[in-house]
């Protein structure tokens, strides 16, 4: 049987300062405390550091672990990271055993991958890559790295608007009864910018519609999350509609969301 292993890097951690890196250590622990919770179903093994600039976890399918990359990214911002996908067998012992909850035990195939991904990644300037023990992926790769090179030239401005947009709408839906848990995860990213109760409850409220109804919103998701952002922001709705043009928004989005079907 075959699991899907994702290890994350935090991108040049070693050039941040001491005060940066543990502030950098600091809300990564935050966000994979909160995404253990809301996507536990998922997981085989929850995140857990396996180093202080590394994490990993292993999923049950690789899709999930995709689109854990896609939220830890947008949630990290303005921190980048390295992810690495291996998909293939376990060492099924550590997989049954209850003496291991987390995933630092892992080994097989599917780890030796995921670290060879990871590898890749940083030697070719890709913010993600997924490789399989059995099926090519290039052409996943491909997509991934188009994506990649497409965010790396946005502006700072334009990913800070992408990483809210990416996460008020992740591109897997968010099961009904982890709604409550997930809305706690998007504090942890609008906390940030200081947000009026007002102005949370309009967000909340915007998750929880386009979560209930993605066939309406799948296509112009961009349109109604404009509204809450820019009320987050202060900012009027055209600027972000022009930010969300100029970045390119809708192209990222329905890219990712081919490789995750590619993956299904």
């Amino acid at each position: 049987m075959n699991y899907t292993s994702l290890i994350i890097d935090i991108k040049k951690s070693r050039k941040l300062n001491d005060s940066d890196r543990f502030k950098a250590q600091i809300k990564l622990l935050k966000i994979i405390n909160s995404m253990n919770i809301v996507f536990e179903d998922s997981m085989n093994k929850m995140f857990e550091f396996s180093s202080g600039d590394s994490i990993q976890a292993l999923f049950k399918k690789t899709t999930d672990a995709l689109n854990c990359f896609y939220i830890i990214e947008s949630m990290f911002f303005p921190y980048e990271i390295w992810a690495g996908i291996g998909i293939g067998t376990v060492n099924d012992k550590i997989i049954k055993s209850s003496s291991f909850t987390g995933s630092n035990m892992i080994d097989g195939e599917s780890y030796h991958k995921a670290v060879q991904a990871i590898t890749e990644c940083k030697d070719s300037n890709v913010n993600c890559k997924v490789l399989s023990s059995e099926n090519k992926m290039d052409d996943v790769n491909d997509i991934l790295e188009i994506c990649c090179r497409m965010k790396q030239e946005m502006t700072n401005k334009q990913l800070e608007i992408y990483s809210l947009f990416s996460i008020i709408f992740p591109l897997i839906p968010i099961d009904i009864e982890k709604k409550k848990q997930y809305e706690e995860l998007l504090l942890i990213k609008i906390n940030y910018y200081k947000p009026s109760e007002q102005t949370k409850k309009m967000i909340n409220n915007t998750f929880e519609e386009m979560n209930e109804h993605r066939e309406i919103y799948y296509k112009k998701y961009n349109t109604r999350l404009v509204y809450p952002i820019a009320d987050l922001l202060c900012v009027s709705n055209e600027n972000i509609r022009k930010i969300r043009e100029a970045g390119k928004f809708d192209l990222i989005r329905k890219s990712e969301n081919v490789v995750l079907n590619m993956l299904k």
